[in-house]
């Protein structure tokens, strides 16, 4: 994905989110970015079932990449990872974003 205020590397997109949302870009308007799009072959890079999940993300460079920086982490749905997991009631979360405001050098 590329920031679209200085046009640089800012993460990366799943297989399945390249694949239904391509118009994901600066020039996309907010409303338009949410239309997924569905077509023959994506089912396999989402996973929507079990059964749909035939290999191909399996094999993908971003499942690759998150198991090596995040590993026992799932990829996708129905991965062999750890999963969610659960936390203790009374747990507390702090969020943090980061919004720059300048290029980053």
């Amino acid at each position: 994905a590329v920031n679209p205020a200085w046009s640089s590397i800012a993460g990366c997109y799943s297989p399945c989110s390249k694949l239904t949302y391509p118009d994901w870009t600066a020039a996309t308007k907010a409303e338009g970015r949410m239309q997924a799009k569905q077509g023959d072959g994506i089912a396999s890079y989402c996973c929507p079932t079990l059964d749909a999940c035939d290999g191909k993300l399996e094999n993908t460079s971003f499942v690759h990449s998150v198991r090596e920086m995040c590993p026992g982490l799932n990829a996708y749905d129905y991965d062999r990872g750890m999963g969610v997991g659960t936390c203790p009631a009374g747990t507390r979360y702090e969020m943090i974003f980061y919004c720059p405001s300048s290029k980053p050098s």
